[in-house]
């Protein structure tokens, strides 16, 4: 029982400790967040304009790309207060945001059979995301006072920049559920790539540098998918902590694919 007591009290003082560490970080977050978002709008702008080819594909990637990088520039505006100056930006990209894990998936499977078009079957994919939009859209029609109301809502604790409530559904519940799009998106994603994978033993090395990033995508989405349903369900985690934690995953959502696909011109371009 001792030793229980005195490792239980070590994980407290661990607990406090990392929770005080969190605090006394400067809050400057949201200028990495929007230097970061700003750098997936480049990238965005090469796949629409400058690559050529397969241009269904790329669009799928330039949209899944376009709804991460303007969730970083709304919580880089939120934290900033930008957002009290431009308040009928605040929730705009919610519909984008329930479209890049479908994108991402058909993007992958695009480009895994070789094909450039979708067919009518796979446009039931972007159903939520049609759906969240006629959802938003009297949120959108309101009055700037409304907005700002939920704005300063948004302000008034650093993890309801992740859950305040949005169109019919309280609190937590959409992000909630985009988080588990991710998750079986990802797991849809990677089977895809296993069969392709064992279906072609001889893969060309060009061909292999799109499966490397193609699995890199995928942990990356998936990433996003158990921060957001961990960090909104499991509330027993201080609320600093789990802000932390999502900030953290969603920079690296952000950054690490823009990066990834201007080292690899090979399929950025």
């Amino acid at each position: 029982p001792c030793i229980v007591s005195v490792y239980y009290q070590n994980l407290i003082n661990f607990s406090f400790f990392f929770t005080s560490m969190i605090k006394s970080i400067p809050a400057l977050s949201w200028f990495f967040l929007f230097a970061f978002a700003f750098n997936g709008l480049l990238a965005i702008s090469i796949l629409i304009f400058k690559n050529k080819t397969l241009r269904v594909a790329n669009s799928l990637l330039a949209l899944n790309l376009l709804a991460i990088s303007l969730s970083a520039f709304t919580v880089s505006m939120v934290e900033s207060g930008l957002i009290l100056q431009v308040p009928h930006y605040y929730r705009l990209p919610s519909p984008i945001v329930y479209a890049m894990f479908p994108a991402v998936y058909l993007y992958v499977k695009l480009i895994l059979t070789d094909r450039n078009h979708l067919e009518k079957k796979e446009y039931l994919h972007f159903l939520p995301a049609l759906v969240h939009l006629i959802e938003m859209t009297p949120f959108y029609l309101s009055s700037t006072e409304v907005k700002l109301q939920f704005i300063q809502m948004a302000m008034s604790q650093r993890i309801n920049l992740y859950a305040a409530s949005e169109g019919w559904l309280p609190a937590y519940v959409h992000n909630i559920i985009r988080g588990f799009l991710a998750i079986l998106y990802a797991v849809a994603m990677w089977k895809l790539i296993r069969k392709t994978v064992q279906r072609n033993h001889v893969i060309l090395l060009s061909y292999r540098t799109v499966i490397k990033w193609l699995k890199a995508f995928t942990l990356i989405n998936a990433s996003l998918g158990i921060a957001l349903v961990v960090c909104l369900i499991v509330i027993a985690i201080p609320a600093d902590i789990r802000s932390f934690i999502l900030h953290a995953v969603l920079s690296i959502g952000v950054l690490v694919p823009n990066f990834y696909l201007f080292f690899r011109p090979e399929i950025l371009y």
